[in-house]
C-alpha cells in the first residue's frame, strides 16, 4: 500500500512539473448565415446586401504592425526588436500561471534602432507568442515579459479562418435603370476578407416580378434607383 502511495505521489508531482506554461484554448465561433427571413417584406438601398447564406468561422486574434517592437533593449547589446510585416494570429493559448491569453508565434528580429544590422545586432530571427495581460492593459512577449513592448503596434482584433468550411453567398442591390433592376452576386470563400467571385446580373422588371439565380428566388415588390422592396421565397 505504501509503495502504491509513493508511486502515485511521484506520478502527481511529475505531472505537475510537466504542465506546459501555455495551454491550448479554442475561441473560434461558427456562425450560420441565412437572411432575411422567408416570406417577410423587407427593404434595402443600393449597395446593401439583400440576401446572404453560408457559414463563417472566426475568433479573437492579436495583430501587430511592422516597426520597432522594442526600442533599444539594454539587456541585449542595446539592440532593438523589429518586424517588417503586418502579422496576426488567433488567440489560441492561455498562460497557466495567471490566465493571460496569448497568440502566435510572431516573427521578429534583432536590429539597430536605425533599422540597420551590426555585429551585435545582426538581424537574428526569433519567434514568440504575444500575450494580453489579464491584470494590466498591455501586451508583452511571452518569452520575455520584461521587455518594454511598443503598445502602439499591437492590438486585439477578430480574424476569420482559412478553412474550406467558410463559404458565404450574397446578393447586393445595384440599382435600377429604366426597366432593368441590377444586382451583384458575390461568393466569399476561405479567408472571407474579399469576394472570391463577383458577377453582375440584371432582370427586366416588366417581364416578371420574380427573379431566380443559383437556387435563390425573390419577389420584387417595388424598386427604384435607390431602394428595393422585396420578399425572399427561397435562399441559395
Amino acid at each position: 500500500m505504501k509503495k502504491f502511495s509513493i508511486i502515485s505521489l511521484i506520478f502527481i508531482l511529475s505531472s505537475c512539473a510537466s504542465t506546459p506554461e501555455l495551454q491550448p484554448v479554442n475561441f473560434l465561433d461558427t456562425t450560420l448565415i441565412d437572411i432575411p427571413e422567408k416570406g417577410v417584406i423587407v427593404s434595402a438601398t443600393v449597395g446593401e446586401r439583400l440576401v446572404a447564406k453560408g457559414i463563417k468561422e472566426d475568433g479573437p486574434a492579436i495583430e501587430i504592425e511592422a516597426g520597432l517592437l522594442v526600442d533599444n533593449d539594454e539587456s541585449y547589446f542595446k539592440c532593438s526588436l523589429a518586424t517588417n510585416d503586418k502579422q496576426s494570429h488567433f488567440i489560441s493559448r492561455k498562460k497557466t500561471s495567471n490566465g493571460d491569453m496569448c497568440a502566435g508565434p510572431f516573427n521578429y528580429f534583432w536590429i539597430e534602432t536605425s533599422l540597420e544590422t551590426t555585429a551585435n545586432c545582426d538581424g537574428t530571427s526569433k519567434t514568440s507568442f504575444i500575450c494580453s495581460s489579464f491584470e494590466e492593459n498591455k501586451f508583452y512577449l511571452q518569452r520575455r515579459p520584461d521587455y518594454d513592448l511598443n503598445q502602439s503596434l499591437v492590438r486585439k482584433t477578430r480574424k476569420q479562418t482559412t478553412s474550406s468550411t467558410n463559404f458565404v453567398q450574397e446578393l447586393v442591390y445595384n440599382g435600377r435603370v429604366d426597366n432593368n433592376i441590377k444586382f451583384i452576386y458575390r461568393e466569399f470563400s476561405q479567408d472571407m476578407i474579399r469576394p472570391a467571385f463577383n458577377q453582375t446580373v440584371q432582370y427586366d422588371f416588366n417581364e416578371s416580378k420574380f427573379i431566380s439565380f443559383k437556387g435563390l428566388t425573390l419577389e420584387i415588390i417595388e424598386a427604384n434607383n435607390q431602394v428595393i422592396k422585396y420578399r425572399l421565397i427561397s435562399n441559395f
